[in-house]
């Protein structure tokens, strides 16, 4: 009986951060090329998640079995590739309800379950793009007005650690929650106004196709 070695398929380090990009790559070219030909604006959202944020409830003390708290915890969930900013609030509204559904208990509240509260959009690099609580975002700042907002996010940065050097915690955790909210709306404000105007282009870019 003749045996064959299998093929060896051993990747180093460098091979598979090479693989990443090469598919990073290969994956916003042909986001480009979709938008291009059918007036989309899915490149800006290459690799785009969906994070469910809420609490999951824990054992409290195990002397007291009966007993139990809520902590925050977050879950990321991947998105299919090529969707727009519509399509991903539609998907998240829709998991956030399977998921909920699935954690659902005629008993009440049980160990391990999670009850998500919030949906966050976020880009692959951690930044919300889009966010649902309750509703979703739509107070987005003037383009003019994000750098001011860059700004007093840092402000309140170093506000924080001083804060902290003299023992206000309390106050330090106030003014991270500020300053991350400030972040998050110029992210959030600054992609709104990128696929904006990238769907002015493409209207514009398909009105010229046609009047020819």
């Amino acid at each position: 009986m003749v045996t064959t070695q299998p093929e060896r398929t051993d990747l180093t380090r460098e091979d598979r951060l090479f693989l990443s990009q090469l598919q990073r790559g290969l994956r916003a070219e042909m986001g480009t090329f979709f938008d291009s030909q059918f007036g989309r604006c899915t490149t800006p959202l290459m690799g785009a998640y969906i994070a469910l944020q809420g609490k999951k409830i824990l054992q409290y003390d195990k002397r007291r079995p009966w007993t139990c708290k809520a902590t925050p915890h977050s879950v990321p969930y991947q998105t299919p590739q090529y969707m727009e900013m519509e399509a991903l609030q539609s998907w998240g509204i829709a998991l956030k309800h399977t998921i909920w559904l699935d954690n659902l208990c005629d008993e009440g509240v049980y160990f391990g379950q999670f009850i998500p509260e919030q949906i966050l959009i976020m880009s692959r690099t951690g930044e919300v793009l889009q966010r649902h609580d309750g509703q979703w975002f739509s107070d987005f700042l003037p383009v003019a007005d994000i750098p001011l907002h860059e700004a007093m996010a840092k402000g309140l940065d170093i506000q924080r650690l001083n804060e902290r050097r003299e023992g206000n915690y309390s106050t330090a955790n106030r003014l991270l929650v500020e300053a991350q909210r400030l972040r998050e709306a110029v992210s959030m404000s600054r992609l709104n106004w990128q696929l904006h105007e990238l769907k002015q282009i493409h209207a514009v870019t398909r009105w010229m196709q046609t009047a020819r």
